[in-house]
């Protein structure tokens, strides 16, 4: 006997017994948003969802540099997300690296 495999409509995803769903990947795509995103879901309403993609601390402080014109050397903010400022290793590196001058820097007038 053959198993009888159902067709999805396009766009459209099931909620399972767990009660989770896949976000079909042109939906995603066209959101921006990518795997490893973090979301938050509110209901707002009967039979209605909103998924809103958590912005990274470390992006925004990132873009906000940038504005002011303060650019930072290449792995900083990877350390930030990794732990910098807890105990270990990465830590002891990142202090390590600040006090020999690996630091923000700025190009904007009237700063050094």
């Amino acid at each position: 006997m053959a198993t009888q495999v159902r067709k999805r409509r396009r766009g459209f995803t099931r909620v399972t017994s767990k009660y989770q769903a896949t976000i079909p990947q042109a939906a995603a795509e066209a959101a921006g948003i990518q795997p490893g995103d973090e979301l938050r879901v509110e209901a707002a309403g009967d039979g209605r969802v909103i998924l809103t993609r958590e912005e990274d601390p470390v992006d925004a402080l990132a873009a906000l540099g940038e504005k002011l014109g303060i650019h930072y050397p290449p792995n900083y903010l990877e350390e930030l997300r990794g732990g910098v400022g807890l105990c270990g290793r990465r830590c002891q590196r990142a202090d390590r690296e600040h006090r020999q001058g690996g630091r923000p820097t700025t190009n904007a007038p009237g700063r050094s």
